[in-house]
């Protein structure tokens, strides 16, 4: 029922909103990548970036962002 849903969602609003705003297509999860890196290159906390993207662990967040943190 999820992916029902999720791709209702992705027909009914998000394409539209790309096309209206002229926006090449862009993955949910290119999103998400995007939004960490972001974060991450503003120096936000690691802390912060975890919970955010809702990751179970600081390890997970880190094990997949730690080439963008330079310091670590």
């Amino acid at each position: 029922m999820f992916l029902c849903v999720q791709f209702k969602f992705k027909s009914r609003y998000f394409i539209p909103v790309l096309k209206q705003l002229n926006l090449d297509y862009i993955t949910f999860h290119a999103l998400r990548y995007t939004h960490a890196t972001l974060l991450l290159a503003q120096k936000i906390n690691p802390k912060i970036v975890q919970e955010r993207l809702c990751h179970s662990s600081i390890t997970l967040t880190l094990d997949t962002y730690s080439h963008l943190i330079p310091d670590i």
